[in-house]
């Protein structure tokens, strides 16, 4: 069974736990987005992944950005930070 995502669903469960994570948007000279599809629900999504403890969201994003394209990121610029939405 995948993930299932909620957002704004009065109908979620309680959290038992967080997870702090970054997101990448990743651009090519002509623009084209850096995609990767998900292992656990199989749709597309922008890379990125869990913060080591203690991390910044801009050295998480560069390592996360990393591993994933494998490739060194360069211009990387924290474009927003912001929490989870609740579930309500």
């Amino acid at each position: 069974m995948g993930r299932i995502e909620y957002y704004h669903d009065p109908k979620a469960p309680e959290p038992n736990s967080l997870v702090v994570a970054c997101n990448l948007l990743v651009t090519d000279e002509s623009g084209a987005i850096l995609m990767q599809r998900r292992r656990d629900t199989g749709q597309w999504a922008l890379p990125g992944g869990a913060m080591d403890f203690g991390e910044t969201a801009a050295a998480g994003g560069q390592r996360c950005g990393c591993n994933q394209s494998h490739q060194p990121l360069i211009g990387l610029v924290l474009i927003a930070q912001e929490r989870a939405p609740s579930n309500g």
